[in-house]
């Protein structure tokens, strides 16, 4: 589970890097509607929330749901839901960085 977690922390840190670098561009969308509405007020604290609240709260799901199916199933979710996220960061960027007309 705790592997799980990690990836987790590890692919937040490339989405938040790579939503508001996009986000920046006007390349990318965000489609959470309270990130979006939290990034139209202060992109920087959005990008210092999401660095902080999300690593906080997966090693909260860590101490406290040990052993509990809830914990490893909302974690995969998680995980799932940020490995989707990658792969679109992962089809905007190349599409930004291979198709630009100079």
């Amino acid at each position: 589970m705790t592997a799980v977690g990690i990836c987790v922390i590890i692919l937040n840190f490339f989405d938040t890097v790579f939503t508001t670098a996009g986000l920046s561009q006007g390349v990318v969308v965000e489609l959470n509607p309270l990130i979006r509405a939290l990034h139209s007020v202060s992109p920087l604290g959005t990008f210092i929330a999401k660095i902080v609240l999300i690593p906080l709260g997966v090693i909260f799901v860590l101490r406290k749901g040990a052993g509990k199916r809830w914990a490893m199933v909302g974690l995969i979710i998680c995980l799932l839901i940020y490995l989707w996220a990658f792969g679109l960061h992962f089809f905007w960027l190349n599409r930004v960085l291979l198709c630009r007309v100079p």
